[in-house]
């Protein structure tokens, strides 16, 4: 039968009928075969010489069949690679190899009974499959391009496993170890360009100088029309970020879990190094708000949008500690004379009993990256709290210096008759409180706005930002009421707490709201408060301080669209 279909294929020079006329051929002769076949596997269930007689009539089957088919296949493979085209090379191919492994489960069971326990075609399409790996692996050994290869990868999970394979069961299980052993291999290569990628592009990121336009970037970019991340252009992160984000999404459903974990661990831990270098170049060209602030955004927004992931970003490094082995040899060069003593003393027994120590380090990029941010966010209260209270602080702790007694000294004129505490200074240091108030709202809270658009986010900052100021404030005003008269009150200025925090809570309008409170620092009086000065009682002394746990409570919004 092989040498009528080699005749046939010969005189047929490659029409497309041919091949039909091949399997018709064989179908001809395979009912006697396949009765002589079924008594041989029957005897072989009793003596092993007909089972080995049977796997011989097996492999001669096999190598008849890959006689005629090799060269088919491996023609129609080399036309298709021609082109280039990586992923149509590799959809073409296991689309033939499929339709051919199913046209052969076929034309098998007409010669060989179904036997449990023996091998289907896996001897017939391995070496055909064969022919496939080598004429790919050379094409994606070439590729670069991370999405070129989880497209490769997709075409061989969906594409092929799951659509052909699994849904055609039997016929086409041949055909599993080929197409598993292809995936294998695109993925080490998929893995092995993440890595690079994460190497060269996250953790080595440049920026240049429009990557760092910081904040003039967030207001060019397009309104996010809502909650933060909500629609917003990523057009307004720093590249870093996307590029991050955009490797994790890609690797995601492309590399086992296992891998994944260990390149996003990577890559998260990259990116939180780099947003800090990028925060410490706006800082110094911009200014520590900007640069703070740039840091917080990024590290919101790193944070909520690997959350989806749900993996575990910790890592276990192995390492070696030479330090006792080290000690030993030093011992040894030192005191060569030792190695001939039979003792404890002997250098070289001493070297023998200090081999190196291996040690586990755990790395969690994860909670990394939620101490950079409670950091960040702790700097930020802290400057911009500072900013308007450090006076205040400055000025309380100078009059808490001079009553040691605490609250009964308070009010006896000893505070006042100091050159910190004279009408003109205590009048300087009232304009400048008016002026930081000011200046915090126009600039720092505007910049927030543009930074952190979620007013739940801004308050988050702000919240401990005026707590402080206000607690601050508290306590000069208590020494204001105690130690002044109600008119030179009056002729300071001075604001009552109730005054400051309202003047600090004028957000939505913040030029307007502020030069309200503090543009007309000489015409602008407070009423002098009603309570009296001695009957006040001293606070207890606390010290500027953020207010533990706020950073914490942030929500992140909605996840962003990774770009692809």
């Amino acid at each position: 039968a092989t040498e009528k279909v080699q005749q046939q294929l010969k005189e047929s020079q490659g029409r497309g009928d041919a091949s039909l006329a091949a399997y018709v051929q064989y179908q001809a002769v395979a009912e006697p075969v396949h009765a002589l076949m079924a008594d041989i596997a029957e005897r072989s269930r009793a003596s092993a010489d007909y089972g080995t007689l049977l796997d011989d009539c097996q492999q001669s089957y096999f190598a008849q069949r890959q006689l005629l088919l090799h060269q088919g296949i491996a023609s129609k493979l080399h036309a298709t690679a021609a082109g280039g085209d990586l992923q149509e090379t590799i959809r073409q191919g296991c689309a033939d190899l499929c339709d051919l492994c199913h046209r052969e489960y076929k034309l098998y069971h007409h010669f060989f009974p179904a036997i449990e326990g023996r091998g289907g075609l896996e001897g017939l399409l391995a070496p055909l499959s064969t022919l496939l790996v080598d004429a790919v692996r050379p094409m994606y050994l070439k590729a670069t391009d991370m999405s070129v290869l989880c497209a490769l990868v997709m075409i061989l999970k969906c594409e092929v496993l799951e659509d052909r394979i699994d849904l055609r069961g039997d016929s086409l299980n041949a055909m599993r170890p080929c197409v598993a052993q292809l995936l294998n291999e695109v993925q080490e290569r998929l893995t092995f360009r993440a890595q690079i990628y994460i190497r060269d592009d996250v953790r080595g990121y440049s920026a240049s100088k429009n990557d760092l336009d910081y904040p003039a970037k967030l207001s060019e970019a397009p309104s996010p029309g809502g909650d933060e991340g909500a629609g917003e252009s990523y057009t307004s992160w720093c590249p870093v970020l996307p590029r991050t984000l955009s490797c994790l999404s890609q690797l995601y459903r492309t590399v086992d879990t296992k891998i994944f974990e260990g390149l996003a661990q990577d890559a998260v831990s990259a990116c939180t190094d780099a947003l800090l270098g990028c925060s410490r170049a706006i800082a110094k060209q911009k200014g520590q708000e900007d640069g703070t602030l740039f840091l917080v955004m990024h590290l919101l927004k790193l944070r909520e949008q690997i959350v989806p992931f749900d993996i575990d970003f910790s890592a276990t490094e192995m390492g070696l500690d030479f330090g006792d082995t080290r000690t030993a040899l030093a011992k040894l060069v030192s005191q060569t004379g030792s190695i001939f003593k039979w003792s404890t003393e002997n250098a070289l027994w001493r070297l023998a009993k200090a081999p190196p120590r291996v040690y586990h380090t755990l790395h969690n990029s994860k909670k990394d990256l939620e101490r950079e941010l409670k950091q960040a966010c702790e700097a930020f209260i802290m400057m911009c709290a500072g900013q308007v209270a450090d006076p205040l602080v400055s000025w309380v702790r100078k009059a808490d210096a001079l009553l040691p007694d605490g609250a009964a000294a308070r009010g006896g004129g000893a505070v006042r008759g100091q050159a910190f505490a004279s009408p003109e200074k205590v009048k300087e240091l009232m304009a400048g409180l008016k002026q930081g108030v000011l200046r915090f709202n126009e600039t720092v809270v505007r910049k927030m706005t543009l930074y952190l658009p979620n007013p739940q986010t801004r308050n988050v900052l702000l919240t401990p930002i005026k707590a402080n100021i206000s607690d601050a404030y508290s306590r000069l005003h208590s020494y204001l009421v105690s130690e002044f008269q109600p008119d030179e009150y009056v002729a300071f200025g001075v604001w009552t707490p109730q005054e400051l925090t309202a003047a600090l809570n004028t957000e939505a309008s913040a030029s307007n709201g502020a030069s309200q409170h503090g543009g007309d620092t000489n015409g602008h009086h407070s009423a002098a408060p009603e309570s009296g000065h001695a009957g006040m009682e001293r606070e207890s002394s606390r010290h500027l301080e953020l207010s533990g746990g706020g950073w914490a409570s942030s929500q992140p919004g909605s996840p962003q669209k990774v770009p692809q």
